[in-house]
């Protein structure tokens, strides 16, 4: 890949979430030309304020505010769609069924629950047009 390839940048956001600003896909502005590769993984960010050493004074560069992470889930020419890989397990409450309810098809009328862990995707965080991407 050549190197003025990156950063590249979020031209736009799909799959939207809860929040305002939380999306699962974002689509930026580079591609095949540029040598991305489906699978490839990348990070989402944006720029935050210039840090400086306190011993020296001397500049450390300016921070990356992280949005996310995602793999390129489709390729095109000059645009690719990063997809979140970023996942959590959160509680889901479930009926507990007996084996009477199986077999009879019968509701309980005392019904218990259980609690299993599902798998959810962490969306990139308020991620704008313009953020920055580049492989990682």
């Amino acid at each position: 890949m050549p190197n003025n390839t990156f950063p590249a940048k979020v031209v736009a956001y799909q799959d939207s979430q809860l929040e305002m600003g939380d999306y699962n896909q974002v689509i930026i502005n580079k591609g095949k030309d540029d040598g991305i590769k489906r699978g490839q993984r990348f990070i989402v960010y944006s720029i935050g304020d210039e840090l400086f050493d306190p011993d020296t004074n001397e500049s450390l560069g300016c921070l990356e505010i992280v949005k996310g992470t995602g793999i390129a889930s489709h390729v095109q020419d000059r645009m690719t769609t990063i997809t979140t890989d970023n996942y959590k397990k959160v509680p889901k409450r479930v009926p507990k069924n007996s084996l009477y309810n199986l077999l009879t098809g019968i509701p309980s009328t005392n019904q218990e629950y259980i609690e299993e862990f599902v798998e959810t995707k962490i969306p990139f965080k308020d991620v704008k047009k313009g953020d920055y991407v580049r492989p990682i």
